[in-house]
């Protein structure tokens, strides 16, 4: 780290008197307390080897309000990690700071130049094996295929030969030190492969991904003035998102509930009644499936957490075995017909890995409602508006 004791404390006395604008812009209502005390973290994470959590300490206390050195704390962590994009980045954000003194200044570029003048090891193959390459036509910047060669930083033409098998000329970009792989077909076109570079597992490259969802939980509900007892409910739902790069998005999809409706046997009939025409058991329980049209907003307060909901349109739907009992009229033929139904819910959720070309999400769902008109045929006493409360937890995979 570059003094990350002694100058957090006298360059913190710059940034109050002469750069407060700056640290304004960071944020609004800084915590100097608390900006050192993620110093403090920072600094200890880094004695640790623990440069990725070093990173995350040195970058909120810089969002609190602590000097640009955070910045210069954050490049070194990246280049012990061997990530000379990000480390290029953080220095480049460094020196854009208005306050910095001459000497730290200077000391940034001689460590940003130091950085962009690292040489690539580029290594060439050949088919057939045993042809001569040449960098830049230089003499003294020759071999044979297999083989390896130090190219300094910047753009290089290579030519590859072997006699009677025929040429090979490619054009190279070494940069930050990485290396380049070269596969020469001789009389034809060939490929090069760059080491790939640093990207942050936390941060999306696109602005649209495709979700997936799917979880369980439980609805209490209301079926006019009936109530039913706690019912499992199954949810999955499909939708885009925009806006992942963001710290607020946006999305739209559709989404399935599938639960369950039970209630006892009615009274007896009356005397001198006709017999019903269709046997019932003792209870019913039927299924009913609700498809909505959603949409909705989630915030990102971290890369990894999320805090949203969404509202929807629809329409439920009964099916199962005829009904009666205390919800409905007795019917050998029942014919509930489709109502049309409205959803609200709230989800937060975490990213639990942050590779692959997945994205595996925890989300919990802490408030559901649904609601729609009764069905037909239903008694009186359970006419009206049916809703139903919950809650559900499962998992999402992002696109």
């Amino acid at each position: 780290m570059h003094r990350a004791g002694l100058a957090f404390v006298v360059t913190l006395a710059i940034v109050l008197v002469a750069g407060g604008a700056a640290a304004q812009e960071r944020d609004r209502h800084p915590d100097l307390k608390r900006a050192h005390e993620l110093d403090a973290q920072g600094g200890r994470a880094f004695r640790d080897g623990r440069f990725k959590d070093a990173i995350l300490f040195f970058t909120e206390a810089y969002r609190f309000g602590a000097p640009p050195i955070e910045l210069w704390n954050v490049a070194k962590c990246h280049m012990k990690l061997d990530e000379p994009e990000a480390a290029e980045d953080a220095f480049r954000r460094y020196l854009e700071e208005p306050n910095l003194t001459a000497g730290d200044r200077a000391d940034a570029t001689q460590e940003l130049e130091e950085l962009r003048g690292r040489p690539s090891t580029l290594a060439i193959d050949s088919e057939p094996t045993g042809a001569t390459f040449t960098i830049d036509d230089s003499p003294n910047a020759r071999g044979t295929t297999p083989g390896s060669i130090d190219i300094p930083p910047g753009r290089h033409h290579v030519h590859v030969e072997k006699e009677k098998a025929g040429a090979y000329d490619v054009d190279v970009d070494a940069r930050l030190g990485r290396a380049l792989i070269l596969h020469a077909k001789l009389g034809s076109e060939g490929s090069v492969v760059t080491s790939p570079p640093f990207r942050d597992p936390n941060v999306y490259e696109t602005p649209f991904y495709f979700v997936l969802s799917e979880d369980v939980g439980f609805f209490v509900p209301k079926l006019g003035g009936y109530s039913d007892a706690l019912r499992p409910v199954l949810h999955v739902a499909a939708r885009y998102v925009y806006g992942r790069q963001k710290s607020v998005s946006f999305s739209g999809g559709v989404r399935f509930d599938v639960t369950t409706d039970g209630w006892p046997a009615g009274a007896a009939a009356p005397a001198g009644a006709s017999p019903p025409q269709c046997p019932m058991g003792s209870s019913f329980l039927n299924e009913e499936l609700a498809a909505f049209v959603v949409g909705g907003l989630q915030a990102h307060p971290h890369p990894r957490f999320s805090i949203g909901g969404d509202v929807g349109v629809g329409v439920a739907d009964f099916e199962g075995a005829p009904v009666g009992g205390e919800v409905f009229n007795a019917d050998c033929d029942p014919s509930f017909g489709e109502r049309p139904a409205f959803h609200l819910g709230t989800e937060a959720s975490f990213v639990l890995n942050t590779n692959g070309p997945l994205r595996a999400r925890v989300i919990l769902e802490p408030f559901l409602f649904q609601a729609h008109a009764a069905f037909h045929g239903t008694r009186d006493e359970a006419g009206g508006l049916w809703w139903r409360i919950g809650s559900a937890l499962g998992f999402a995979l992002d696109f």
